[in-house]
């Protein structure tokens, strides 16, 4: 008996007539049992029990695994700002991995550059946009904003939107990461040098958010305990940062 069967009202309604809802059973043998209905497919009008759980999870579009393969993409599962970036006349179907899958003509909208894309790309929950995959990156990084928490309560700022000063020192204690901590590149430009691993910037007044210089503190990792030490450390990489710029000044 079903626990659980499909209803009509689960379906879009252009598709119900698809699906017999009078025949629900459960089938299969061990692990492969489970919850089905028949299915008729609108293409090659073939029927096949088809997993309750697989149409409520990726969507209720009847059409049968090769015919989704081979269907055209049309105007209508598109938004419609991106029409004019897709080639609707010219779709064929191209090997990718072993298989035949549906391609269509798309172009970007930011480079401009013409490609063979998946049409299944576009029939998927996610929205998918005409861009390629380095403009799509780009675009996201973009429209991030240039700030904001992480769960513990830290400030991080995106590399891309840091002036070409502050992204050569973030960049020295980041690596390719595309955010940094706040109050670490505070002490960094307060230094005039990236921070090392192994050193530690304490917020004095124990609130995250609050990068203050005054209320920063640099420790080594060993001091970062509750106590946190006296301001030794700092102070001694303040001279050597003195140092360093006076001897600059000196040999210019």
């Amino acid at each position: 008996m079903l626990r659980k069967p499909l209803l009509p009202t689960e379906i879009a309604p252009e598709w119900r007539a698809y699906y017999d809802f009078a025949r629900q059973e459960r089938r299969g043998e061990g692990a492969r049992q489970a919850s089905r209905i028949i299915v008729h497919c609108p293409q090659c009008e073939q029927e096949r029990w088809q997993r309750i759980s697989n149409i409520r999870s990726h969507g209720h579009r009847p059409h049968c695994p090769d015919c989704t393969f081979r269907r055209p993409l049309t105007p209508d599962e598109v938004d419609s700002q991106w029409h004019k970036y897709f080639d609707f006349a010219h779709q064929e179907a191209r090997r990718v991995g072993g298989r035949m899958h549906l391609h269509i003509k798309v172009t970007c909208p930011d480079c401009q550059r013409a490609r063979w894309s998946l049409v299944t790309l576009y029939r998927q929950d996610d929205v998918h946009t005409p861009r390629c995959q380095g403009c799509a990156t780009s675009y996201q990084i973009a429209q991030a904003p240039p700030s904001r928490h992480d769960d513990r309560g830290y400030v991080t700022l995106l590399m891309s939107r840091l002036s070409a000063t502050n992204a050569q020192l973030a960049r020295s204690m980041t690596g390719s990461d595309s955010r940094i901590y706040e109050h670490r590149l505070v002490m960094a430009r307060h230094l005039g040098r990236p921070l090392h691993k192994d050193e530690i910037v304490h917020h004095l007044n124990g609130t995250r958010d609050d990068n203050r210089l005054e209320n920063l503190r640099l420790l080594k990792k060993k001091q970062h305990h509750p106590g946190h030490g006296d301001n030794y450390y700092q102070k001694w990489q303040e001279a050597l940062s003195r140092i360093a710029e006076l001897e600059a000044q000196l040999g210019a």
